[in-house]
């Protein structure tokens, strides 16, 4: 069994992650994460009720996250209380 160590970085990110969007409900995530670009360019040639395959690539979401400056627990919760309307 080969084990893959995570670096000091990937731990935070990680960290930062749980610590953000780990407190809501699938049906609350998904209503986040379909607001957001990545989902939405991958549901172009879907209906409303149709479901898809797509894969959204991880630089796209990567790109996403740095383009919205998600990079502190402050800025991640703005951002999601901002989605939510609340």
């Amino acid at each position: 069994m080969h084990v893959i160590e995570a670096t000091a970085d990937e731990i935070k990110a990680i960290d930062l992650v749980i610590k953000t969007f780990g407190v809501y409900s699938p049906k609350t995530l998904e209503l986040i994460s379909h607001s957001q670009a990545p989902w939405i360019e991958k549901r172009i040639a879907y209906k409303d009720d149709e479901p898809g395959n797509e894969v959204i690539d991880e630089t796209s979401l990567k790109k996403y996250f740095v383009d919205k400056q998600l990079n502190t627990e402050e800025k991640i919760v703005s951002y999601i209380m901002a989605t939510l309307k609340i």
